[in-house]
């Protein structure tokens, strides 16, 4: 199993922790209307969609491995309009 698919298992596995995503969800959507969000390894992006859809005004979701970001739009629905990802240092 290369790097990719492990990542890729674990963002799975975290997406369908429902308690885990309930729990963000709730919080979200108490505090994200009107705000900037800033979505730190964001993974599959499923907590920058969340914000977006609880009223943020932007949501931007940061991901070290550039192969995720293909992913945003499959969760979103929407393509990413302005992407980037530079490799660990």
């Amino acid at each position: 199993m290369d790097m990719q698919e492990h990542f890729l298992r674990k963002v799975i596995a975290l997406i369908f922790d429902y308690d885990r995503t309930n729990c963000y969800n709730r919080f979200l959507k108490k505090y994200s209307k009107d705000k900037v969000v800033v979505d730190c390894g964001s993974g599959s992006g499923i907590l920058s969609w969340l914000a977006l859809k609880h009223g943020a005004k932007e949501a931007h979701a940061l991901e070290i491995i550039p192969s995720v970001l293909s992913h945003f739009s499959i969760v979103t629905g929407k393509q990413i309009g302005r992407a980037s990802c530079r490799e660990r240092v």
